[in-house]
């Protein structure tokens, strides 16, 4: 209600999260409070935004782009039309499974010595942000940004990629299976062959957001082949050990494992296993 801010949108909140402790709590935001949206699933909320910045503040395992430079965003906001700013739970933040409807990145540039924000601070430090461009007169004509596709088409075309790719069992060996997932649902480069053979054979190539905007504005039909490209270091560059202590003892050990699958996909059994040793070691 400070910086101007009326649109609220919760996901799945938990049972009688709207009474009167939280409606006196918001203060002069009672309207706010009172024409929030709901719903149950993000990939419904999402649905008809054209273009998401999601916020952590935590290292994340997927082809994103991520930034911590608000000019950038200032930029995109100004260019689409509707824009949303993604928060994740206050203890465990968005997970990739989240992260994956989103455009970019967006994290608030702090002290390495704490560089974890309470979700009230980061929500008002990004509100403040807005409120600023909100009040900037922009004096030269914006073009609007027409190609980007809405995230209930990324989100349906994603779907249908797994769900292909589970039927040809695809996600093998099953310790692997989320983590292959994870790595799809980030933004990676894939290419889609229609009638690979035949006369009226087309090659889609490009990063899954490309292409699936491309699919939807040729409206293909026919026989579709999808060739994901390889990414060999993904795993080498997942350092566990690291990960772990970079939470700094701030979740139990199967809380923390949870979280940690989330961002990375790897398997919740191996990165308990793998606290409990470092716990020993320690």
């Amino acid at each position: 209600m400070h910086f101007g801010l009326k649109d609220l949108i919760v996901v799945s909140p938990r049972d009688n999260w709207l009474n009167n402790k939280s409606i006196n709590a918001a203060k002069k935001a009672t309207k706010i409070i009172k024409n929030i949206k709901v719903y149950d699933d993000l990939e419904i909320a999402l649905s008809n935004f054209s273009y998401v910045v999601a916020t952590t503040n935590r290292r994340r395992y997927l082809e994103k782009n991520s930034t911590n430079d608000f000019k950038f965003i200032k930029r995109k906001i100004i260019v689409n039309k509707k824009t949303a700013i993604l928060f994740g739970p206050e203890n465990s933040g968005l997970s990739n499974e989240d992260l994956r409807l989103s455009d970019i990145i967006f994290t608030i540039e702090t002290s390495s010595k704490s560089n974890s924000l309470n979700l009230s601070h980061a929500v008002t430090v990004l509100s403040h942000k807005l409120f600023e461009l909100n009040n900037l007169k922009i004096t030269n004509s914006i073009s609007i940004e027409k190609d980007n596709i809405s995230k209930y088409q990324l989100s349906k075309f994603l779907n249908y990629v797994i769900e292909k790719l589970e039927n040809k069992k695809f996600f093998t060996p099953s310790e692997k299976k989320e983590s292959m997932k994870i790595d799809i649902l980030g933004n990676r480069k894939i290419a889609i062959c229609r009638e690979m053979t035949k006369k009226f054979e087309e090659i889609i190539t490009g990063n899954i957001e490309y292409v699936a905007k491309e699919i939807e504005l040729k409206k293909l039909k026919g026989e579709i082949v999808i060739v994901l490209y390889s990414d060999k270091q993904k795993d080498e560059e997942i350092n566990l050990e690291e990960i772990i202590n970079s939470f700094k003892g701030e979740y139990r050990p199967s809380e923390l494992a949870k979280i940690i699958s989330d961002q990375t996909g790897f398997s919740k059994n191996i990165i308990y296993n793998k606290i409990i040793k470092l716990k020993e070691e320690n």
